[in-house]
C-alpha cells in the first residue's frame, strides 16, 4: 500500500484535499485568480489562462500561435503524446510534422530546420518524461525563421534548465495538472504566454456547475487507484479500458474549476517532494545500468 502505480499516481495528500474542498466551496475567495498570479510570478509570463485541461490550455496555445504566425502551419513532433493530435484538431491548424532524435527524445535539428524553412510559423516543442531540451539552439533557429516557440511542459514539471523550471522558457508555455502529473488538481492546465504583441488571450467560459463535483471524483479516484494493489482490481475488467490509449475528440475549452485550482495551489509541497523522490529514483537506476552490459 506504501508503493505507487506509475502513470496513475499523482501527488495528493488528504491535508492538501481538505484544505482544497474548503477553498473550493462558492462563498469562499476564488482561488483560481491567486493561482493564475503565482503561475505567472513563478514561470516569468506576462499574461496567462486557466483552462479545463492541459489538452484544452495546449489548444487554446496552438490558436495563439497561428494567430501569432499569421495562419501558417505549426510544426508538431512526429512522436509526442496523442493529445497534441486532439488539440491541433480543436485549434484548427495546419500541421507540418518534424522528426525527433532517438537518443535525446529533442527535436532533430536538420528535420525542425526543413520544416520551418517550408513556411511553418511556429514549432511546438516538448521535453518528453522530463528531459530538458537545448533551449540556446532552439531559440536561434526559431529566431532565423520568425517562428514562435510553444513549449509543451505537461511533462515537465519539476525539472529546469539553467536553472529555469520547464515551462518558462517558450513564447507560449503549457502545464498540465492532469492524473499522473507530478503537480496535480485532478484535472486543469495552463496557457503562460510572453511578448504578446497585441491582442488578449481567448476568454473561456464558466465550467459547468458538475465539473466542480467531477474534479472531486477524480481526485479521490487517484489518491485510491495509485496503489498497486488497488489498481489491479480496476485494471483486470476488460470494460474499462483502463492502461489503453484512446483517441479523444477534442472539447471546447473552458475555465478551470474552483477545486482544481485550490488543489493545485495546496498540492505545491507534495509536488516538489514528489519531484525529489523522482529524481532520487532516476540517479538510482543510472548508477545500477552504469554496469549493466549491454545497456546503452
Amino acid at each position: 500500500m506504501l508503493r505507487h502505480q506509475l502513470a496513475v499516481y499523482s501527488p495528493v495528500s488528504l491535508r492538501a484535499g481538505g484544505r482544497a474542498a474548503g477553498d473550493a466551496l462558492p462563498f469562499r475567495a476564488d482561488p483560481r485568480p491567486l493561482l493564475l498570479d503565482e503561475l505567472l510570478s513563478d514561470y516569468a509570463a506576462e499574461t496567462g489562462v486557466l483552462a479545463g485541461s492541459g489538452t484544452q490550455a495546449l489548444h487554446l496555445a496552438l490558436e495563439e500561435a497561428k494567430r501569432r504566425g499569421g495562419g501558417a502551419p505549426v510544426a508538431l513532433p512526429a512522436f509526442t503524446c496523442y493529445d497534441v493530435a486532439s488539440a491541433a484538431v480543436g485549434a484548427d491548424v495546419r500541421v507540418a510534422l518534424y522528426d525527433v532524435d532517438p537518443e535525446t527524445l529533442a527535436p532533430d535539428p536538420a528535420s525542425l530546420e526543413r520544416v520551418l524553412a517550408a513556411g511553418a510559423g511556429a514549432a511546438l516543442v516538448g521535453p518528453l518524461y522530463g528531459v530538458p531540451l537545448p533551449w540556446e539552439e532552439l531559440r536561434a533557429l526559431a529566431d532565423r525563421h520568425g517562428a514562435v516557440l510553444v513549449e509543451d511542459a505537461a511533462q515537465g514539471h519539476g525539472a529546469s534548465w539553467r536553472g529555469r523550471p520547464l515551462g518558462s522558457l517558450g513564447d507560449l508555455s503549457v502545464l498540465s495538472f492532469g492524473r499522473g502529473k507530478g503537480w496535480t488538481g485532478g484535472r486543469g492546465g495552463a496557457l503562460l504566454a510572453r511578448g504578446g504583441h497585441g491582442g488578449p488571450l481567448r476568454a473561456l467560459p464558466e465550467p459547468h456547475a458538475a465539473a466542480e463535483a467531477k474534479t472531486a471524483a477524480l481526485v479521490a479516484a487517484q489518491w485510491l487507484l495509485g496503489r498497486p494493489g488497488v489498481y489491479g482490481i480496476p485494471a483486470s475488467i476488460p470494460g474499462l479500458g483502463l492502461g489503453e490509449t484512446v483517441y479523444h475528440d477534442p472539447a471546447p475549452p473552458e475555465g478551470i474549476t474552483r477545486a482544481a485550482a485550490a488543489l493545485v495551489r495546496h498540492g505545491r509541497e507534495a509536488s516538489r517532494r514528489e519531484g525529489e523522490a523522482r529524481r532520487a529514483s532516476a540517479a538510482a537506476l543510472l548508477a545500477r545500468l552504469r554496469d549493466a552490459p549491454g545497456v546503452r
